[in-house]
């Protein structure tokens, strides 16, 4: 519990302060008299909520705006409110190395994480590299819901407009 401290201390709260958070919150959900203490110790060691921030067809504007915000500074909002476990242009990995740790985190925590998509997240045939942008929704799609891809597969929906199948 005395980990709490340094945590609550930095944004002034007294640790007296924060146990009588805790034992109103407790008492207020009708919790039995020794929960006010694991609520404590649950608060104390939340970890910040997981965010993947996909970019597709965009122009790196909203990567710019994030890193130039004031309310919360980036600091504030990288080191204390949010976990941003995965942004290709943030990070420092890159290629494969990145696409492990985005599948990592989308796996660990599926169902569980803040998923930020900016430009126009494209749901058809829009190609960053290897994988389409079809493939980076369908993924995040099925760990959250299992079952939600076709049994053969995302084939991506891709038809040729009328008039162009003869063209080469």
């Amino acid at each position: 519990m005395n980990r709490a401290l340094p945590f609550a201390s930095d944004r002034g709260v007294s640790r007296r302060a924060f146990l009588k958070f805790c034992a109103l919150t407790a008492s207020l959900l009708a919790l039995p008299p020794g929960a006010a203490v694991i609520l404590a110790e649950s608060l104390s060691r939340a970890r910040r909520l997981p965010v993947v921030w996909l970019s597709f067809q965009e122009c790196t504007g909203c990567t710019e705006s994030l890193t130039r915000s004031s309310a919360p500074s980036i600091e504030r909002l990288l080191f204390e409110l949010i976990s941003l476990d995965y942004h290709h242009t943030l990070q420092a990995a890159a290629g494969a190395a990145a696409e492990q740790a985005r599948d990592a985190v989308i796996k660990e925590y599926a169902g569980r994480f803040l998923l930020v998509v900016d430009g126009s997240g494209a749901a058809r045939a829009s190609f960053l590299g290897p994988v389409t942008a079809t493939d980076l929704w369908a993924t995040v799609a099925e760990l959250r819901e299992p079952g939600t891809l076709p049994a053969e597969g995302c084939d991506h929906g891709v038809a040729e407009p009328a008039g162009r199948e003869d063209r080469a």
